[in-house]
């Protein structure tokens, strides 16, 4: 058992020692106590002491606070309220301190850490961010006792206090202070569809429930659009609008039109489901939303930011009816350059909600495409003939291009996980992302101009010697770095491994560890990535709550009522705050489903031969990415494994409770370069 009292007395015997070093006899002769050895191993753990050469000393470095985060393919790390990520020691995920107790940290915990050898060592927990977790009655020993849904996570209760519960019920716990959890409600059992994911949302702060107040505004909202409405609106029912989103989409929120004029310019117009309209400002709907922040979107739920009704159903811009929008327009020259731009209230009729993929057959020539999309086939390469153009100006004006992939996880006809098959149409995607960050801009510019409060996505540039460590990293594993040593250009040094996903991949991963993490925030910073000045986003109002609440600014502009300026400038703060921490745990319940997909695939292919390309190297692990979407683990990397290596690997272990898949290497497919390779060995 850990010994707060005995820690500090083992800190002060070698704080006072002239050589700063004592061996364990030294210690227990000195210090003794019978639980010497275990408070020793724990004080390791969470940094308070360095081992090596079987001495201990004082550690020294400086205590910071971050906030712990798992990366896809299982690498514990420490996130910076700068959004640098630092890897976590290995069992530092599973041992710290709160209070005098050793306590296992969850992802999302906001921790107080040393760095020592490049690695975060977790001293303690600093806050709890979500103190009602899920956990699993199970029978261990002759006795009830419950479980962690996510593993890693030890928990003593009185079998009394479960003695009205069932084996295999799922039960909300308060954990917020170790020693007095606390059971909040039932909320399933192993039984239930579709549980895995809404445990996930649960463990993050997030649910599909409604109260009276909002089921009562709800059954309120006014659903017809009549002629009253549509007075002092545009009406662009009359062209050719169009969705395109991922195939199993249900809440449309944008859709876009284009034409080419007779001058030579595009007339671009981006209709955006105008939400506001039918959330009254403050009311339960309102709060609920920014309560919640952000939508989750999983392989087999959504919890969404609105209730299905709004989001699936009058703010979505669904085929063949009418919809209600804010709509930008736009002139567009042939070098990307905006010549004219407008935000109004509009209606539409989207013509056809469309896929990425079958959008990508119709550029493609694929005789395979979906007929139903042919009409619209003008419209299409028209769309990507501006995108084209939009991006050149983009990338012209310091856009950085990362190859960020998009997991595609296919399933079979059980549902069932089967591989991560490559991405569903990554040319309009593309198409989708230009036309939207364009249609950002526009209204960034719009509402700015007018001095209305908004909602800036903000990125700011990391400093020089960050991006020189990440190029250094990158030249440590073997790849070729001249051209940025030579120019300090990012866009032209990632351009040069555009032609080899495999290696693009792994460059942008590393380049992207060394950018700060983009945020929401009511003074604009400027948007490094974008190469930008300022941006804000409203194009997602119905997914996410920055875009949301920017609708009502851009209300207050169209219609001139400033009713709610005021209330709006008081909400700046206190929301954009709100918002980036649910971003961050959208992000986490939706790679954490992943990951859970991921260990499916990987128990279905337990022992079979698969290739895979290395992408990560940590100490004597390397981080393998298989060909059918799984990352996993060669542990004791004694063939010297580099970053880039194509191998063939088999699994032979999958860890449920960590998180992880342990592989067995085969043989090298191929071995990628000769150039130098530095390993951390510990």
């Amino acid at each position: 058992m850990y010994s707060k009292e005995v820690a500090e007395r083992v800190i002060n015997y070698i704080s006072n020692r002239d050589q700063k070093w004592a061996t364990y006899e030294k210690i227990n002769t000195n210090v003794g106590n019978e639980n010497l050895g275990e408070t020793l191993a724990i004080m390791v753990k969470i940094g308070d002491l360095t081992f090596s050469g079987k001495k201990y000393r004082v550690s020294n470095s400086e205590i910071r606070e971050g906030v712990v985060s798992v990366t896809k393919n299982g690498i514990k790390q420490i996130k910076t309220d700068n959004g640098k990520a630092i890897p976590l020691s290995v069992n530092s995920f599973y041992n710290v301190l709160s209070g005098d107790k050793v306590y296992n940290v969850l992802s999302g915990d906001k921790v107080k850490y040393r760095i020592i050898d490049k690695e975060a060592y977790v001293r303690e927990i600093v806050d709890r961010r979500f103190t009602e977790q899920v956990f699993e009655v199970v029978f261990v020993n002759g006795k009830k006792a419950l479980e962690y849904t996510q593993g890693n996570y030890s928990l003593k209760v009185n079998s009394e206090f479960l003695r009205d519960y069932s084996i295999g019920e799922y039960v909300l716990v308060n954990v917020s202070k170790p020693g007095y959890e606390k059971i909040i409600k039932r909320i399933g059992n192993t039984s239930d569809p579709n549980n895995r994911d809404i445990i996930l949302a649960y463990n993050h702060g997030f649910d599909n429930e409604y109260d009276e107040d909002y089921l009562r505004e709800l059954a309120n909202i006014k659903t017809d659009i009549n002629e009253e409405i549509l007075a002092n609106r545009e009406d662009y029912r009359g062209e050719e609008a169009i969705t395109i989103d991922c195939y199993n989409t249900r809440d449309m929120d944008d859709a876009v039109w284009v034409k080419k004029l007779e001058n030579g310019n595009w007339l671009y117009r981006c209709h955006i489901a105008s939400i506001s309209e039918f959330i009254p400002f403050g009311g339960a709907i309102f709060r609920k939303a920014l309560k919640r922040g952000y939508s989750v979107y999983t392989r087999k739920s959504v919890f969404p930011l609105f209730h299905y009704v709004i989001s699936n159903g009058i703010c979505s811009l669904n085929p063949e009816e009418d919809r209600l929008t804010k709509t930008i327009t736009l002139e567009i020259d042939n070098k990307g350059n905006v010549i004219n731009k407008k935000l109004t209230y509009g209606v539409i009729n989207s013509r056809k909600k469309m896929s990425y993929a079958e959008c990508d057959k119709v550029y493609l020539g694929d005789e395979t495409v979906d007929k139903s999309y042919l009409p619209y086939r003008d419209l299409l390469f028209h769309l990507k003939e501006l995108a084209d153009i939009l991006g050149d100006n983009l990338k012209r004006h310091g856009k950085i291009e990362l190859y960020i992939p998009v997991p595609n996880i296919k399933t079979d006809d059980l549902g069932q996980p089967i591989n991560d098959a490559k991405i569903d149409g990554p040319i309009f995607r593309k198409v989708i992302e230009y036309l939207m960050i364009y249609a950002n801009m526009a209204y960034t510019e719009i509402l700015d101009e007018e001095k209305l409060p908004l909602w800036f996505r903000n990125h700011v540039s990391s400093d020089e010697k960050t991006i020189s460590s990440c190029i250094a990293k990158i030249k440590n594993y073997g790849y070729d770095t001249s051209i940025y040593d030579k120019t300090k250009n990012l866009q032209l040094f990632l351009a040069s491994f555009v032609n080899n996903p495999a290696d693009y991949q792994i460059i942008s991963g590393i380049i992207l560890s060394g950018f700060h993490m983009a945020n929401i925030g009511y003074v604009n910073l400027g948007h490094f990535g974008l190469g930008l000045d300022k941006y804000c986003r409203y194009t997602s109002g119905i997914r996410r709550g920055d875009d949301f609440l920017n609708h009502y600014s851009a209300d207050a502009y169209i219609t001139g009522n400033t009713n709610n300026i005021d209330k709006l400038r008081n909400l700046q703060k206190v929301s954009c705050d709100w918002f980036n921490r649910a971003e961050v745990e959208s992000e986490a319940v939706e790679a954490e489903s992943l990951i859970e997909d991921i260990l499916d695939i990987a128990d279905r292919n337990m022992y079979n031969c698969i290739e895979g390309i290395v992408i990560e190297l940590h100490y004597d692990m390397a981080y393998v990415k298989l060909i059918n979407g799984v990352y996993g683990i060669v542990r004791n990397n004694e063939v010297k494994l580099s970053v880039g290596d194509k191998i063939n690997a088999k699994i032979i272990e999958v860890n449920h409770n960590r998180k992880e898949v342990y592989l067995s290497f085969l043989n090298f497919i191929k071995k990628r370069g000769s150039g130098k390779r530095r390993v951390r060995t510990k």
